[in-house]
């Protein structure tokens, strides 16, 4: 027990040092992306993403980029997308 408790230390502290968009997983960085470019919210529902992502994922990347909207997700991922054509 007392060897998890300092993995969860050592694995958090390493976590916070993160920034939140690096906490995303690949698939809600991937929708990320695409809210970014301006797909529609049909869209991530489509073939690429199930049902049930098309839902959940944005929900969830609200929650890890602490954002209290659909409007500030929109906002930015957008600004995220247009930082990476400026690299």
């Amino acid at each position: 027990m007392a060897s998890r408790m300092v993995h969860k230390m050592v694995l958090g502290k390493a976590d916070e040092r993160k920034s939140p968009i690096e906490r995303l997983t690949d698939r809600e960085l991937e929708v990320f992306q695409l809210i970014g470019q301006g797909r529609a919210p049909g869209a991530l529902r489509g073939a690429a993403f199930g049902h049930q992502d098309g839902r959940v994922l944005p929900g969830r990347i609200k929650e890890k980029l602490n954002l209290d909207d659909g409007t500030q997700l929109l906002q930015q991922a957008i600004q995220w997308v247009h930082s990476l054509k400026d690299a």
